[in-house]
């Protein structure tokens, strides 16, 4: 293997972490992208796994961080990555059944990357609009961390960058498994539908 094309594989690897761990998002799209065009796997039941490790690996790296912050609500977390398992099976069930071959695959993720950097633009600027001064919610919350975590009546309440959360036990898992299986479909990791 040439050491320059080894040095890019690493450079976008230090690319995909920076990105993925700051905005927990676009991963394993950054990484799909880089393993068709860049390495020209043109398999793409090889690109979905490799992607996902990928992911994972990176997750596993960043998320001991927000937990030492106080950001990290570990029973969402949970419920997420329990509907997650069942909507992974099913995602990568459908994918390597009807996604085999590069010719229907690039297209769809195309389509799939299309949408996702569309809806990413339009948070962007929404945020952008809605700028105020003073101190922004994301400092609040970096200063407070995640408070007042409980579980009761099948719903998880706590209070983060000064606003109160109750989330029926349920919704996160239905939204795990939905999530996964479109993850596990395109290889993704899944990120652009979890941070919105």
């Amino acid at each position: 293997m040439d050491i320059s094309f080894l040095a890019v594989i690493v450079l976008w690897g230090v690319f995909v972490g920076v990105v993925f761990s700051s905005i927990g998002a676009a991963g394993g799209i950054l990484t799909s992208f880089c393993l068709i065009s860049i390495i020209g796997v043109a398999e793409p039941n090889s690109v979905k796994p490799m992607t996902q490790i990928i992911v994972l690996a990176t997750a596993m790296a960043f998320v001991p961080g927000y937990f030492r912050s106080s950001a990290l609500v570990w029973p969402l977390g949970l419920l997420l990555a329990a509907g997650g398992l069942l909507g992974a099976w099913v995602g990568s069930t459908l994918s390597s059944a009807y996604l085999t071959d590069m010719k229907t695959f690039r297209p769809l993720f195309g389509v799939h990357t299309l949408l996702i950097a569309t809806q990413i633009g339009w948070k962007l600027y929404r945020s952008w609009s809605k700028q105020t001064s003073g101190q922004s919610s994301q400092e609040r919350a970096a200063s407070e961390g995640v408070r007042g975590l409980s579980i009761s009546n099948m719903a998880l309440t706590f209070s983060y960058g000064g606003a109160d959360y109750r989330v029926p036990a349920w919704s996160p898992y239905l939204a795990g498994f939905l999530i996964a299986m479109v993850a596990a479909i395109f290889g993704v990791g899944g990120g652009f539908l979890l941070v919105p």
